[in-house]
């Protein structure tokens, strides 16, 4: 059924007029007064809730039980012996709710407390766990890192041996002397500069030295063996070198026939192609050093692996 516009309000006007609900936790507060009332004040504080909660006030609400209730609590507070008891049972309620709210707050800090130690332990649980995993990986990393130096070294090793095996060969097939090469063409026709010498033979590997026996003769050293070995495999197969007009002749140095002129020029060469290599040394290591290098890295790779 719907209710009218009028109806709603006489409602609300009846709700309006009813007495609100009393608390009786503290008769102090109840009757508006302090501790050290006066009877004036007691009596004043008595009346204002009689003439709201009286019965004869209150048609349409029972208000019986809260009128008894403000007259007990009254009579307790007019009377000097019955105050001193309620004080009493008040100052020992407040005792109880304060030692209450200490529990609480000790069982409140005692439980924060041990969510804090479990995320300390859960925390430390965790570090403890990425570390062990970084430690495993770190040594992962090195186990690889020494079996990939390994593969390196051994396969370094055998390409060395390789190659000095194929250079033997070539020494062998090519009746290798030592490293000197000898360069001759005909003056009269022109002459080669030390300039054009590297330009020609360069291609075969970086040249150590060039020196002049004459003007028609020259002694050509290759930093690297290997360079005069290429170099007099292309002769064996037939290769020109220098001018169609004016060949150059190249060979492996006849030392039964060195003369003393060629002598010297042979030392001044192997003078400087020394001093060629020490600084070749200096800047490039061999493939020697180089195995000597990476077996000592290998070795340290080893040795931390194990740690």
């Amino acid at each position: 059924m719907k209710t009218s516009c009028k109806q709603t309000y006489f409602i609300l006007s009846l709700r309006s007029h009813m007495p609100p609900k009393l608390s009786f936790d503290n008769y102090y507060t109840l009757f508006g007064v302090q501790a050290n009332f006066t009877p004036k004040q007691l009596k004043t504080g008595y009346q204002n809730l009689v003439r709201i909660y009286h019965p004869d006030k209150n048609i349409k609400e029972d208000t019986t039980e809260a009128f008894q209730q403000i007259k007990d609590a009254y009579e307790v507070l007019k009377d000097d012996n019955l105050k001193a008891v309620y004080d009493r049972e008040i100052q020992a309620k407040l005792q109880r709710q304060q030692r209450k709210q200490k529990m609480d707050n000790k069982r409140s800090r005692m439980t924060d407390d041990l969510l804090e130690k479990e995320r300390i332990h859960k925390r430390r649980k965790m570090d403890e766990q990425q570390k062990k995993y970084s430690r495993e990986a770190e040594k992962s990393q090195r186990r690889n890192m020494t079996q990939e130096a390994r593969n390196v070294y051994e396969e370094n090793k055998i390409q060395k041996h390789a190659q000095d095996l194929k250079i033997q060969q070539r020494k062998e097939s090519l009746n290798y002397v030592d490293d000197f090469i000898v360069l001759k063409w005909d003056s009269e026709k022109g002459n080669y500069t030390k300039e054009d010498i590297i330009g020609i033979f360069g291609t075969f590997g970086s040249i150590g030295a060039v020196s002049f026996v004459d003007d028609q003769i020259a002694l050509l050293v290759f930093r690297q063996e290997n360079g005069a070995i290429k170099l007099m495999c292309s002769v064996q197969e037939g290769k020109k070198f220098g001018l169609p007009s004016n060949r150059i002749v190249v060979k492996w140095v006849d030392q039964q026939s060195e003369t003393s002129h060629f002598q010297q020029a042979k030392t001044k060469t192997a003078k400087n192609v020394q001093k060629e290599k020490t600084f070749n040394k200096l800047e490039y290591p061999t493939l020697e050093e180089h195995l000597a290098l990476e077996k000592q890295v290998l070795g340290m790779l080893e040795e931390a692996s194990t740690k």
